[in-house]
């Protein structure tokens, strides 16, 4: 009985070595998993940044900004000194348009001057009527067709002018006529 005895000791022993072989520790296979997929998604990473980087390295390098730089802020606050507007004693102004058979406008109207300017103001408010009455003149000697928004820059010019010479004291100095709304109807 001593070589049975062996023998099954032996083979007790041995499928006990056998199991844990062939079963390594729960967290050791789990965590070859999730460091595979970090590794995977960290390269898919590094690899998708590379193309996009090099990409619109090469898109961009050699040209220059199209039609950016026309409106930029920069550029508009060199070129213009900052404005107060003067729109709140100039009522809508209405009238009727020099056509056969007339058409009727409405315009209003915004006036700018230099910021804290208050000698400017100060004719401005006591001048508001008469300011109003050169406006309407000036918009019923022309036709429907020249009250149109292709147009209005040179509106404004014309009226910035007008009020300058015509109405305001001299020294007194406007910098710019605004339409804040203008119809023909």
């Amino acid at each position: 009985m001593g070589d049975e005895e062996r023998f099954l000791e032996e083979e007790v022993a041995g499928e006990g070595q056998a199991e844990t072989a062939q079963r390594p520790g729960i967290f050791s296979g789990v965590l070859i998993n999730v460091l595979k997929w970090v590794a995977i998604s960290l390269a898919a990473i590094i690899v998708i940044g590379s193309v996009s980087w090099l990409t619109f390295s090469l898109f961009i390098r050699g040209r220059e900004a199209q039609g950016v730089d026309i409106f930029s802020s920069e550029r508009m606050r060199e070129s213009q000194p900052p404005l107060d507007y003067f729109k709140n004693n100039l009522d809508d102004i209405r009238g009727q348009t020099s056509d056969d058979p007339p058409l009727t406008f409405m315009a209003k109207v915004s006036i700018g001057y230099l910021q804290r300017d208050q000698k400017v103001q100060t004719e401005l408010v006591t001048k508001s009527d008469e300011i109003q009455n050169r406006i309407l003149i000036y918009l019923g000697k022309k036709k429907a067709s020249e009250l149109t928004t292709a147009n209005l820059e040179r509106l404004q010019d014309e009226l910035k002018q007008l009020i300058q010479s015509d109405v305001l004291s001299s020294g007194i100095a406007i910098y710019k006529v605004l339409f804040r709304e203008l119809q023909t109807f």
